[in-house]
């Protein structure tokens, strides 16, 4: 009886013998190469020292059967990138790839499929935020006053156009929302994606990340929302207002309204910037912030984009006006007060000198409203 051939690594031994029944050049077997057959002591030490050298990764005591070669790529019908090719490769296996903020994308659970139980954790996420939220308003004493809330629908998308004077408005925004049992998802910079923590809650409670170089994914987001009838927060300044008025606003507000069909609420807060803005830091007790909804607005399929912003700025400017000019919100008597516009007796940057501090794109409009000094 004929023994079956002896494998060493994954070569044949010189003089070995196929296996009975398989021919020579079929799957299982590999072909005798041009020259084993040399003889002689010097022509042996060379086969076993570099011919017989087992290919690294894998064993030398493997089964008969298990070196078959794999079929190629071409008869796989992979395609010819190298990146699909790789599937099913051996050693060679695609990994799942970590799970990272989506910052320049824009990502957010709401994107992903399946998005009901995406959407019912991110729920989850906002009320414990929003009750964290009531825990440190609480403690540091801070009155929120919300006039005009009914403008707010309580279902359907809406977007929410809002002033931006301090760094916790969207607090004090989604306090009013709430009420209106809206869970509004905001649009606000990817600095803040940048802190690990800070982006987990962020990405959980299904805010929207903007990179003002490239705001396009963004922009694109925030259209899928507003057509799945979310609530979307806007801050079409763009950043924080030293001069404490409706600086310059971008055109985003007006195409998102006018694409998608929804209204735009004109949204004014003020009290904010005594607390936490930009180079203030003041958190004692009693502060008292006033939140303001004005009338939905509603844009044409051909309107201009340039002259409904225009329009929008003016109301903001109205609501901002209306409530800095209350009684609890003015400054006292020969008070200095740099957390107050100077065109109503306080001591903040005129616009002229905050143009010079602001931090505003290009491609904003250039205010008509609000002070001209």
């Amino acid at each position: 009886m004929r023994q079956p051939a002896q494998r060493r690594g994954h070569r044949l031994r010189l003089g070995d013998r196929p296996v009975r029944g398989r021919a020579d050049g079929q799957p299982g077997e590999r072909r005798r190469r041009p020259g084993h057959g040399l003889a002689g002591h010097p022509a042996r030490a060379l086969r076993r020292g570099v011919l017989d050298r087992p290919t690294p990764g894998r064993r030398r005591d493997r089964a008969p059967g298990r070196g078959r070669p794999r079929p190629g790529r071409h008869a796989l019908r992979l395609a010819d990138d190298a990146r699909p090719a790789l599937d099913g490769q051996p050693r060679r296996r695609r990994r799942p790839r970590p799970r990272r903020p989506g910052v320049a994308l824009g990502r957010s659970p709401v994107d992903r499929p399946g998005r009901s139980s995406a959407l019912h954790v991110s729920e989850a996420c906002y009320r414990a935020a929003n009750a964290l939220g009531r825990l440190v308003l609480r403690i540091l004493g801070i009155r929120v006053d919300v006039t005009g809330v009914e403008h707010l629908p309580t279902s359907g998308p809406v977007l929410l156009a809002v002033t931006h004077s301090s760094y916790p408005d969207f607090v004090f925004v989604e306090k009013a929302a709430i009420t209106r049992g809206r869970y509004v998802r905001f649009m606000t910079r990817h600095d803040i994606w940048r802190r690990r923590v800070l982006a987990w809650a962020m990405d959980a409670m299904g805010h929207v990340p903007v990179d003002r170089e490239a705001p396009a994914a963004a922009y694109l987001t925030a259209r899928r929302l507003l057509r799945e009838g979310e609530a979307v927060g806007v801050f079409p300044e763009a950043g924080v207002s030293h001069s404490f008025t409706v600086r310059a606003l971008m055109r985003g507000t007006a195409s998102l309204a006018r694409e998608t069909g929804a209204p735009v609420v004109p949204v004014a807060l003020w009290g904010g910037q005594r607390i936490f803005t930009v180079g203030r830091v003041d958190l004692r007790r009693g502060r008292r912030v006033d939140v303001s909804f004005g009338e939905p607005m509603r844009i044409a399929p051909g309107e201009d984009l340039t002259e409904w912003t225009r329009d929008l700025g003016a109301r903001l400017t109205r609501l901002l006006e209306e409530i800095q000019d209350r009684p609890h919100h003015r400054p006292r008597p020969e008070e200095r007060a740099p957390w107050h516009p100077a065109h109503l007796g306080g001591a903040a940057p005129t616009r002229l000198e905050a143009a010079e501090l602001d931090s505003v794109p290009r491609s904003a409009v250039p205010p008509t409203w609000g002070p001209t000094a």
